[in-house]
């Protein structure tokens, strides 16, 4: 999976926006706003199930998989009107994201 390429940090950045929308929108705003949110990240997560590639690295491949699956299930508990669900995927994106990200290295002036 690409996900350490810029254009999967975005949309990993996006998507965790999207869920964060939602969130936001599902306490606090219009249900519309909710309902548009949790379809982008709908969308976006979609993209990533299809960037997975287990022909080239199988188990990263199944544990994202595994971690999609459980944001997929907190997409589908909020469409239910459990809005919690949202907050656990947020925090594995979150997680993910942290994994994914380039390092950046500081070095200290001698």
């Amino acid at each position: 999976m690409s996900d350490r390429t810029p254009s999967g940090l975005e949309r990993l950045d996006h998507l965790v926006d999207a869920l964060e929308r939602a969130n936001d929108a599902l306490c606090f705003g219009p249900a519309e706003e909710g309902d548009v949110a949790l379809a982008d990240g709908l969308n976006l997560l979609g993209s990533f199930y299809g960037a997975l590639a287990p022909e080239i690295s199988p188990e990263a491949s199944s544990h994202l998989e595994t971690a999609y699956d459980a944001c997929l299930r907190g997409l589908g508990d909020a469409y239910s009107g459990d809005r919690h669900a949202l907050s656990s995927a947020i925090g594995l994106l979150r997680s993910i994201r942290r994994s994914v990200s380039p390092t950046i290295r500081i070095r200290k002036a001698a």
